[in-house]
């Protein structure tokens, strides 16, 4: 699909207040704030954040699909009228530059907002190559995405995290699963005795939700999970990456609780618990 190319002409899907609401008479010289919007496909939550951009600030919103979903819409679902909305191959600056030049002058982009996990990646290499870091962008950054980085970083930080171990070889994650109690015993643990017998948990280091996460109760579980990630496409990879390690990690007893936390500017709040 990379042979359709954007050419001069052409236009990005921009939703632009100025132009949609008439009676908005811009300041003379005075650029629109914008936001670029990934993936924006779910209407509480992308579109949502696009409609409030618009309608509440007055800000034009470029819609821009990461390299992931547009695999997946032209490949899976063999649609090709989003093709106009795709990302620039990152590694290529003459469609990088051909990609920018289709922008309007007269959009300041203030911010990048990524709507999937799938394009977070992507999100944070375009804003990167797109001059926004470290004006109205964070960056790239890998504990994001990375499972074992994200336990590493909380660790740092001064909280309690599980054991765990990046597992190159089965002999590895073995190793690791016999330290936390793990056994060769064949039989499985039933939900009762969850309390009661060692337990490891087994995962990709980049995944989304528990999305081959597996609870291990003996060796023959572990090995099963090994295999099945190892080597593995990586989740939301552009370059057909595959996992060539597996995360083992100590599994945490008691109550689970999930916090949802907002921050903008170093200000923290708590919007859910």
């Amino acid at each position: 699909f990379r042979d359709t190319i954007l050419r001069p002409g052409d236009t990005l899907p921009v939703d632009d207040p100025v132009t949609e609401h008439k009676t908005a008479t811009p300041k003379q010289h005075t650029k629109t704030k914008a936001i670029l919007l990934m993936d924006g496909f779910c209407p509480y939550h992308g579109q949502y954040i696009a409609k409030a951009a618009h309608h509440i600030y007055g800000a034009a919103v470029i819609h821009v699909l990461s390299d992931f979903c547009t695999r997946y819409l032209y490949q899976v679902e063999e649609q090709t009228e989003h093709l106009s909305s795709r990302m620039p191959d990152l590694s290529n600056g003459d469609e990088v530059a051909a990609w920018t030049s289709l922008l309007p002058s007269s959009l300041d982009i203030c911010g990048l907002y990524c709507e999937s996990d799938s394009g977070l990646e992507d999100a944070e290499n375009l804003g990167v190559v797109l001059g926004l870091y470290p004006r109205c962008h964070d960056g790239v950054n890998v504990a994001r995405r990375d499972k074992f980085a994200m336990n590493d970083v909380v660790s740092k930080a001064g909280l309690d995290v599980v054991k765990q171990k990046s597992c190159q070889t089965l002999e590895e994650a073995e190793e690791f699963a016999k330290e936390m109690g793990l056994n060769d015993d064949a039989s499985e643990a039933t939900s009762g005795d969850v309390v009661n017998v060692p337990l490891v948990v087994v995962k990709p280091h980049r995944g989304v939700a528990s999305d081959d996460v597996h609870l291990c109760t003996n060796m023959k579980s572990l090995r099963d999970a090994f295999t099945k990630i190892h080597s593995s496409p990586v989740f939301g990879s552009s370059t057909a990456a595959k996992h060539q390690s597996v995360l083992v990690q100590e599994f945490a007893r008691g109550t689970e609780y999930a916090i949802d936390v907002v921050c903008r500017d170093g200000e923290k709040k708590v919007a859910a618990l």
